[in-house]
């Protein structure tokens, strides 16, 4: 019996003495205690997502329509009442004409997301001790 309680100080002796004295583990800095952890602490993070949005464009235009065939006084020197008579073709507009078109448009948003960080967490007082200074 008493060999198993020297067995369980030596080794307890040998866990907390190099701690103490920095050479295997990093004591807590705010409390002095060997006793750190690592846990995971979920973080809010915010990540740029690229997102296509496709838009359609309306163009109007007019289209020719059916050009009228008309008879024009034309001045002439040659004839005797001193004008002629000449047929013109005279274009007109038809209808209005809607043309759609798709188009491409990509933009860069933030996303709200979380992330999972690991840190060094004290058993004894439960300050993060990451940065070599804990915080409580």
């Amino acid at each position: 019996m008493m060999k198993y309680f020297l067995m369980t100080l030596l080794l307890g002796l040998g866990i907390v003495l190099p701690c103490q004295a920095g050479l295997f583990a990093r004591p807590c800095a705010h409390c002095g205690c060997c006793q750190l952890k690592k846990v995971c602490r979920m973080v809010p993070d915010v990540k740029k997502v690229t997102v296509v949005e496709y838009v359609v464009e309306e163009n109007d235009f007019c289209l020719f329509g059916k050009s009228s065939v008309e008879e024009v006084m034309v001045s002439d020197e040659c004839s005797p009442t001193g004008q002629r008579c000449e047929t013109v073709q005279v274009p007109r507009c038809g209808r209005v004409v809607f043309q759609k078109k798709l188009k491409k448009k990509t933009k860069t948003v933030d996303k709200a997301g979380f992330k999972c960080l690991v840190e060094t967490v004290c058993t004894q007082c439960g300050g993060v001790c990451d940065s070599g200074n804990c915080v409580q």
